[in-house]
């Protein structure tokens, strides 16, 4: 048995922290192994005030590491000083609004015994919808040309990731992207020849909002397009096949806007 850590950044989250921490405990796992490191992201509603009474409900079943940020650094930041204050073998994520299923830590752990995996990650759900039956899945080795596709659209949804705390610690999430700062980090991640990647095909975190944020207000769509390129010439400066690609990657990413005016026009 491995030991986690779980790290959930909380910002303004009163609504749903507490089923997010909920399906942490009712894990069908034993909890000593586990820590929660939760970051409290300069929230001003009363998100503080109810992790601190679930804290004290609970303290005697499972270690809780509880941060609160001087001011609000964002997801990215707030993940990272989760990240730094994690003492375990291996990190998951849990974003404030989203649940794990019961089985998820017994069945992470059986694969990450057997295969010494460096990342995995696995399906999801979304808006509260059961995770379902169990498929009793063995992992999959991610193939190395995954990643090219995977830039273009994520399929790898944070709170599905496991991965191991030394390489965590290392790697880290770009605090210079408010967007796609996810998806940079899995990028590089996967081209690193010397890293162990899986994919597990079982349903293990039901999301509270729709990956990928779905249509959204036309602010957000710019900003994230605007980070999108901005992670594109990144990966670009790192990476000769992505030099190579990079127009084409561009090129994606503005068709990608014009296809949204585009709708908005005929539907809006």
């Amino acid at each position: 048995m491995m030991k986690y850590s779980i790290v959930i950044p909380c910002f303004n989250a009163e609504k749903t922290i507490l089923n997010s921490l909920l399906s942490v405990v009712e894990q069908s796992f034993d909890m000593s192994a586990v820590e929660v490191v939760i970051v409290n992201d300069f929230s001003t509603d009363n998100s503080c005030s109810l992790i601190n009474d679930f804290i004290k409900s609970h303290e005697s079943t499972i270690n809780f590491i509880l941060i609160n940020n001087a001011s609000n650094y964002g997801v990215s930041k707030s993940r990272n000083i989760g990240i730094d204050s994690s003492n375990s073998d291996y990190v998951l994520f849990l974003d404030s609004d989203d649940e794990f299923s019961p089985e998820k830590l017994k069945v992470i752990d059986k694969w990450v015994c057997e295969t010494g995996i460096d990342f995995m990650y696995h399906d999801f759900t979304v808006s509260g919808d059961s995770c379902g039956e169990l498929a009793y899945s063995r992992p999959n080795q991610i193939h190395w040309i995954f990643p090219y596709f995977n830039v273009i659209k994520n399929h790898i949804c944070t709170p599905c990731v496991i991965i191991k705390t030394k390489l965590a610690k290392e790697v880290r999430f770009s605090e210079d992207l408010s967007h796609m700062e996810d998806l940079e980090l899995w990028t590089t991640l996967l081209l690193s020849k010397s890293v162990k990647a899986y994919y597990l095909n079982e349903t293990l975190t039901s999301l509270g909002h729709q990956l990928n944020g779905g249509d959204g207000l036309s602010s957000q769509h710019y900003l994230m397009r605007k980070m999108e390129r901005k992670m594109l010439k990144t990966l670009m400066m790192k990476y000769s096949s992505f030099f190579i690609l990079f127009p084409v990657y561009i090129s994606l990413s503005y068709l990608k806007d014009w296809f949204k005016k585009i709708r908005h026009s005929f539907f809006c």
